[in-house]
């Protein structure tokens, strides 16, 4: 026969069975009693403590803002670079710009300004008469450039065929700035090479225009 604690035992029993079969709050039935498997939180099985939503968020934007400023940085970096490099380059190029002679002439020649002190390499044209009073009080060079030999103007230095210019130079020498009459028979050998004299910097030579046949048409004379 059950003694009366054993049928109050049964008795309890029967009515939280009951309660956990009839009721869907979690609340009214502990795990434990009514046979559910009991859970345990993940933070304790890893040993870690779990991250808020919130605190996750802000480390996502946190990292993005980080590596939105890491390529900002690298993008002014190169800007930067970029830019000194253009500078630079701009700059070595307006000093070779500033080193380069020029070219008065235009014959690709780059002038050659010594002993001119700032006189324009150009050539000066006179006409017989001048020449005539030139040689009065002769300081210059007066240059006999035809081809072939045809007789010369009286007070003629040296006779040069036009087309030989690295003679010419030699003979007015290193000095730009050296005085010089150049002629031909009609002006055409002469005026050939005033220019390319001009054009290696010589700023002081004179062409005689109509050449020979020019100075003899004015009533001077020829020697041979």
């Amino acid at each position: 026969m059950p003694t009366p604690h054993l049928i109050l035992l049964l008795g309890l029993t029967t009515v939280l069975a009951l309660a956990c079969g009839n009721s869907d709050d979690e609340a009214a039935c502990p795990s434990a009693a009514c046979g559910a498997p009991a859970t345990t939180d993940d933070s304790t099985q890893t040993g870690s403590n779990p991250m808020p939503a919130g605190d996750a968020t802000a480390q996502t934007d946190d990292a993005a803002a980080s590596g939105s400023e890491a390529a900002g940085a690298a993008g002014g970096g190169a800007s930067d670079g970029a830019a000194a490099a253009q500078a630079g380059a701009g700059g070595g190029l307006a000093d070779m710009a500033a080193d380069t002679h020029t070219d008065p002439a235009g014959t690709g020649n780059a002038a050659a300004p010594a002993g001119c002190d700032g006189i324009e390499p150009t050539i000066h044209n006179i006409t017989p008469d001048e020449l005539d009073q030139m040689l009065a009080s002769k300081d210059f060079v007066l240059i006999n450039v035809h081809i072939p030999y045809a007789g010369e103007i009286p007070g003629t230095d040296v006779h040069i065929p036009f087309t030989d210019i690295a003679d010419l130079e030699v003979r007015l020498g290193s000095d730009h700035a050296t005085k010089a009459v150049l002629y031909c028979r009609s002006g055409s050998m002469s005026l050939a090479a005033a220019t390319d004299l001009v054009g290696l910097g010589y700023c002081q030579i004179y062409d005689l225009p109509g050449g020979m046949n020019g100075w003899t048409a004015a009533g001077f004379t020829l020697s041979q």
